[in-house]
């Protein structure tokens, strides 16, 4: 919540007004309430003028390290001399030793309500984009400052009657260090503080589109994935560059990157599920390179994002410039083409008077022709240009197409596809649908590998453990289908492979089959050529062999945030790694590695969910054996593998049997038939 507004707010609470000390401040209503301090509107009476007071909630003041804190978001927003950040204009202590500070009365609105009265997303987007580019300036100074925000939010964004913009509530910011580009670590008595590699609990947790103190520090619905998991030495300017491009992300979508109850959006926050934001941006209606930057900005690897507030302005500022060049030359071109025009009809004038002539001595056969002629001339390139133009878009969408599938982002690869297959009734020619045949060949083929995976999850044998026979008897026919026989030569397989557009996921499926099949004829060989890595390879060999001893030996070395997911998720499967259908203790530093490596791969967090006890750290497991509830670890990893695949009948499975260890019956028939909705039912006893 902002410090300050002037829109009807409802007290968050009971407690009277303070009175503060000396006289100075007389206190009137309160205006805004977050999770560590209540804003009263108030009158400085030495200097006579409305003021905010911000106040530290009394539940908040016995919390260790909570009124250092609340001073040093005065101290910090002082030093934030810039049009953006409202001014402290005082520091002080309540008599029951509560500290307070006063700041200037911003009257205006939280960017939140307006974002909230806009009919649709797209409306008035040219003003809430001036804004968003204040937001960049501000937050830039900040970084430039070597502070970082760590809570940007529209309703921490306050527009004034007279359109400035103030960035609010610096409650959870912190100043770098001068060193490096990170945070200073956390005070240990910090009640914010969150602890590194955080698993997702079943903790109670506040609304998704509020700030949670004492759980997790910042607002889910807008944090980086680095944030939410409480990766404390990773966060730095760029966390804050990740929120802008969720603020940007509700500007040009309407919503948020993560949608949904507090649960699932506290799962999304921490895998970096972002692919239903990135489904939802093509079709928001903006410039391309808007959606670019929005994109950049949500990045999961913070490398990848641009490199603070002062950049995204930067990028922001030349769009609009690009935006002006653009209109400016559309006015040129428009007064170009009036003229073009003018000259064209007085020459018509002279055409006509000229043929006039003309007619009265050869007759009007003559203009007839004349004019037919023209006129199918006219039309012939007429049709031609809508033909290029019509090719030109289909090879666009295509190119879309492409790019989701090398992604692995299917929905919006079906997306794609559906609209070339539509545009090109009109545009057909042998290549654009040669290309289309093959995108949607791909498209099939990664939606059966898929349908494999699942049903192997979901089917179990008279031991309950999982049950492949299934799933093995698929993979030889399904592949040779695509044309990769793995009997046959194995340079031919390979090349098949690499030559496809969806060559990652074959490679995947070819892998989750070995490790199914280790003995498969051919098998191995074909991946050893797809996939040469020497201690891959030598990995493969002893598990063909069944050399467990080998095994052991190999796996001690193996740094499991460099394996690809689907291999270490393979690794859960041997017969290493399937013991009374649980992993055991060694394969599960290679799996916690993996998964902090790779947040969003569901082949990891499918095993996660699978396997409760994967998350055991060796190096800490007596406190982790007596302070984890191995139910609630387990649901939060089904929520994991739900929420980077919504449609996983796997992942209902297991969250619905978890959730029959917590006795949460309702709960449990529903994640059961969303399972049995999505995909095979469990079988087997």
């Amino acid at each position: 919540m902002t410090e300050t507004q002037t829109q009807p707010h409802h007290p968050t609470s009971a407690a009277p007004p303070p009175v503060l000390a000396g006289g100075r401040y007389v206190v009137g209503a309160e205006i805004a309430g977050g999770g560590m301090g209540i804003v009263y509107a108030a009158r400085d009476t030495h200097l006579d003028r409305d003021v905010a007071v911000k106040v530290l909630r009394p539940e908040q003041a016995g919390r260790p390290g909570a009124a250092e804190r609340f001073a040093e978001e005065a101290r910090i927003a002082a030093r934030l001399q810039h049009p953006g950040v409202a001014p402290v204009h005082d520091l002080g202590t309540l008599a029951d030793g509560r500290p307070f500070l006063a700041m200037k009365l911003i009257r205006g609105r939280t960017l939140a309500d307006l974002l909230h009265e806009r009919p649709a997303a797209a409306a008035d987007l040219p003003r809430f984009l001036t804004v968003f580019e204040a937001i960049c300036q501000a937050v830039g100074y900040a970084h430039s400052k070597g502070v970082i925000h760590r809570d940007l939010k529209p309703g921490n964004v306050m527009v004034g009657a007279f359109g400035e913009v103030q960035v609010m509530d610096w409650g959870l910011a912190k100043v770098l260090t001068a060193s490096r580009e990170r945070e200073r670590p956390e005070a240990e008595d910090d009640p914010n503080a969150t602890a590194a590699h955080s698993p997702v609990s079943e903790l109670p947790v506040t609304p998704a589109d509020r700030t949670q103190a004492g759980s997790l520090l910042g607002t889910p619905a807008y944090m980086p994935p680095e944030q939410a998991a409480g990766q404390i030495d990773r966060i730095d300017r760029r966390a804050d560059v990740f929120a802008l491009g969720a603020l940007l992300c509700e500007l040009l979508t309407g919503n948020p990157p993560y949608a949904g109850n507090r649960e699932a959006v506290k799962a999304m926050a921490v895998i970096g599920h972002l692919q239903p934001a990135f489904d939802r941006l093509p079709g928001c209606g903006a410039d391309p390179e808007l959606v670019a930057l929005c994109r950049g900005c949500l990045a999961v690897e913070p490398a990848d994002r641009p490199t603070d507030g002062t950049a995204v302005a930067a990028a922001v500022a030349a769009h609009a410039a690009g935006v002006a060049d653009r209109l400016r030359a559309a006015e040129v071109g428009r007064a170009a083409a009036m003229a073009r025009e003018a000259e064209q009809r007085k020459r018509r004038r002279v055409q006509l008077a000229w043929l006039a002539s003309v007619a009265a001595a050869a007759g009007l056969v003559g203009i007839g022709l004349w004019e037919r002629s023209n006129l199918l001339a006219a039309r012939r390139q007429e049709e031609a240009t809508r033909v290029a133009t019509d090719q030109a878009a289909v090879r666009g969408v295509l190119d879309t197409a492409e790019a989701a599938l090398r992604a692995d982002r299917l929905a919006e690869a079906t997306t794609a596809l559906t609209a070339a297959t539509d545009r090109l009734a009109g545009a057909g020619t042998a290549d654009l649908s040669d290309r289309l045949t093959v995108l949607t060949r791909d498209r099939d083929m990664v939606r059966v590998l898929d349908d494999i995976t699942e049903s192997r999850w979901t089917k179990l044998g008279p031991q309950a453990l999982f049950d492949h026979t299934e799933a093995v008897g698929r993979y030889p026919g399904v592949f040779r289908g695509y044309g990769v026989d793995v009997a046959g030569d194995p340079e031919v397989a390979a090349s098949r492979v690499r030559a496809a557009v969806v060559s990652e996921r074959l490679l995947a499926g070819l892998g989750e089959w070995f490790f199914m099949a280790p003995t498969t004829p051919g098998l191995a060989t074909v991946l050893d050529r797809l996939d040469p890595d020497p201690q891959r390879v030598e990995i493969r060999a002893a598990v063909a062999a069944g050399d467990t001893d080998r095994l052991y030996k190999l796996l001690q070395a193996v740094d499991g945030g460099r394996l690809p997911p689907w291999f270490v998720a393979g690794l859960a499967q041997t017969p290493i790694g399937r013991t009374t259908g649980i992993i055991i203790d060694f394969l599960s530093g290679i799996l916690d590695s993996s998964w902090h490596a790779h947040p969003t791969a569901y082949p990891v967090a499918v095993v996660l969910a699978a396997q409760p006890l994967a998350f055991i750290d060796e190096s800490d497991i007596g406190r982790m054996i007596t302070t984890i509830n191995w139910t609630d670890s387990k649901i939060g990893w089904c929520r994991i593998a739900v929420a980077l695949r919504p449609g996983s009948a796997a992942g209902h499975f297991f969250y619905g049997c978890a959730l029959s260890e917590k006795g949460r019956w309702e709960e449990v028939v529903s994640q059961f038939e969303m399972s049995a909705g999505n995909g095979p039912v469990a079988g087997g006893s």
